[in-house]
């Protein structure tokens, strides 16, 4: 017969087993929708002063202030990500909706640079790229209910979470945290920390690049300078390439239409946004949030692969949180 110690053991090891199942179902039913929880942190983090301030300032209550919080985060974040992305789909439908355009254009730099072959080329992606739009409307409508739903989720779990008492808040992370009281909360004060600095960071970088991107299109008679200024500071956000996809086809167009000094200048401005972005990004990691900058770089690949555009932000945060995590069991259980 089992002594008690024992049973206490298997016990233990069937409720932990038990318990790791369980995590893994309701890991594997939601992890779609990952980014829509990381999507809350992100959105409290930016937005949880507000809400203090219309909760304690103001005659709303937590149920209005929490209402008027996830209004703002509405007008601020998801309608002006829609407008963006539904203008660039406008743009490019667009110009592919005026044959005549596209043929003008190939043959300009077809003529220009006819080493490339540019309609052998065109004639053999042809296939792929109908086969890629087909997909894409087939699988079109399942994206979009993902990411209704994903929104739905994250506006859920907003607005319970803002309407809980912050106290309440912290004291349940904290607890959930298997460190003692000084780590758990120097965890969740770096995640803040963190969170603001990439966030900080990575806006300040987008305007910045969009703004100077608009510049050089307004002053070469660019068509729809603030757009692409505007779409330019969208694409910032992924790494190395950027703002590069929108000035680089631009500048190469001018070269084909023999406009070799406006095509030189862009290409040098270009050049000049991305000096700037390599300069200015790791000191504001660094100053904001002393995040290193090859930490932030993985973060950046890894998060994009996993989570899409929002793991531009999302990716810094999880990796920089992991190695703290690492450093906190080292002293707490191994020093």
């Amino acid at each position: 017969m089992a002594s008690p110690v024992n049973k206490r053991r298997i016990q233990m090891i069937f409720a932990a087993a038990s318990t790791l199942i369980l995590l893994f179902i309701i890991i594997k039913g939601l992890w779609q929708y990952i980014g829509a929880f990381f999507g809350v942190a992100i959105l409290y983090v930016l937005f949880r002063k507000l809400n203090t301030f219309l909760r304690d300032k103001t005659f709303l209550g937590r149920k209005g202030a929490a209402l008027i919080t996830i209004i703002a985060s509405v007008l601020v974040v998801v309608i002006p990500s829609f407008l963006l992305i539904s203008a660039a789909a406008s743009q490019l439908s667009g110009t592919l909706s005026d044959p005549q355009v596209i043929t003008d254009a190939v043959d300009d730099l077809n003529a220009k640079l006819p080493w490339i072959d540019l309609v052998g080329t065109l004639s053999d992606q042809v296939p792929r790229i109908a086969e890629f739009i087909a997909n894409a409307l087939i699988s079109s409508f399942s994206n979009i209910t993902r990411s209704a739903i994903a929104l739905a989720i994250t506006y859920f779990l907003l607005y319970f979470i803002l309407i809980e008492d912050e106290q309440k808040l912290k004291k349940g992370a904290r607890d959930l945290i298997p460190f003692s009281k000084k780590n758990a909360e120097k965890l969740l004060e770096d995640f803040k920390r963190i969170t603001n600095a990439t966030l900080i960071t990575s806006g300040l970088m987008a305007l910045l690049q969009g703004f100077l991107l608009a510049i050089l299109f307004v002053i070469f008679g660019i068509r729809a300078a603030v757009f692409w200024g505007l779409l330019g500071a969208f694409l910032s956000f992924i790494p190395i390439v950027g703002p590069a996809l929108i000035w680089v086809p631009v500048a190469i167009i001018k070269l084909a239409q023999g406009h070799i000094a406006p095509a030189i200048i862009i290409a040098a401005g270009g050049l000049l946004i991305a000096y700037v972005d390599n300069l200015l990004r790791p000191y504001l990691n660094r100053k904001i949030g002393r995040i290193n900058q090859v930490v932030s770089l993985l973060g950046i690949f890894m998060g994009l692969a996993v989570f899409g555009i929002i793991g531009v932000i999302i990716g810094p945060i999880i990796i920089s949180s992991f190695l703290l995590t690492i450093k906190m069991f080292k002293e707490e259980y191994l020093d």
